[in-house]
């Protein structure tokens, strides 16, 4: 890579099984994708919430320059508020480091609460994350177990459809579809907001591979 050139991660043949282009819809049997930002979005039809956004400005602007989007206005902390808008009162998990958990909380909403922080277990070294709670009061999210202490992170988005009747659930920063996949195994429908077209086509890729359903281009 030369100096200065964006960096471009390799998301193999998954990334490039689907000619996915922003702001386009797609559907694998029962779950859905949008392309996009998830800035652009006015409302999103589904009954729980669990996201993975960028945890800093760093990560936010690797991830655009990435894809050649433009910025998001505002930075991380709007990609937070944009969060918390769609998900209107409705139960939303949010993970987010620890360096701006206080930032976090404060902007996804006053009824905010941390629900548990862990070491993530992935390869990029040992960093904590914290998984936040919004939405109606949720009294099982106070208990020791169960609880999502000790899960690798890939795991979390299950723990978190468990604990409530299969309905919808909205990844709006989606990436290659841990949480759609997760939905797929709990009976779940899924509604993914990716801004990425390589990982788009990812995570269609997965679906497809999980469901035995080929992905198909709404508009």
């Amino acid at each position: 890579m030369e100096v200065g050139e964006a960096r471009r991660w390799d998301y193999g043949a998954e990334g490039a099984a689907f000619s996915v282009g922003w702001h386009q819809w797609w559907t694998v049997g029962r779950h859905r994708l949008f392309c996009g930002s998830l800035a652009v979005l006015d409302e999103v039809d589904a009954t729980l919430f669990y996201t993975d956004p960028p945890w800093n400005n760093q990560i936010l602007r690797v991830f655009e320059r990435d894809c050649g989007a433009a910025h998001i206005d505002g930075g991380w902390e709007a990609v937070y508020g944009h969060i918390a808008r769609l998900a209107a009162g409705r139960p939303a998990f949010t993970e987010g480091g620890k360096q701006n958990a206080t930032r976090a909380a404060s902007v996804l909403g006053a009824d905010c609460l941390i629900v548990r922080s862990w070491p993530i277990t992935y390869g990029r070294g040992q960093r904590e994350c914290l998984l936040h709670y919004c939405g109606p009061p949720f009294s099982e999210i106070m208990l020791p177990f169960p609880g999502p202490l000790g899960m690798d992170d890939r795991d979390t988005p299950g723990w978190a459809l468990s604990c409530f009747e299969p309905g919808t659930v909205a990844d709006l920063c989606a990436g290659r579809g841990v949480t759609a996949l997760a939905a797929e195994k709990a009976g779940w429908c899924s509604v993914n907001v990716e801004l990425d077209p390589r990982r788009a086509s990812a995570l269609l890729s997965r679906l497809a591979k999980a469901t035995g359903c080929h992905p198909k281009r709404l508009h």
